[in-house]
């Protein structure tokens, strides 16, 4: 007799989509520190680490473009 109801079926869509706007905040929070830590590793690397910390700031640079974008 519940699930047929409209309205509890709405309040549950409702619910949904709040929790996955909620998780995908959080991702881009996440995506942004990263970002930040990585550009802090390039600013305080050692000559022969160069390579590897720029490399990771365009990756994650890159990824901080895409999650931006959605």
């Amino acid at each position: 007799m519940i699930r047929g109801q409209g309205i509890i079926k709405l309040y549950v869509v409702y619910n949904i989509l709040e929790v996955f706007d909620k998780l995908c905040q959080t991702f881009g929070g996440n995506v942004m520190q990263t970002l930040f830590g990585s550009v802090e590793g390039l600013a305080n690397c050692k000559p022969e680490n160069m390579q590897f910390w720029l490399w990771r700031f365009i990756s994650d640079g890159a990824l901080a473009i895409v999650a931006s974008k959605f």
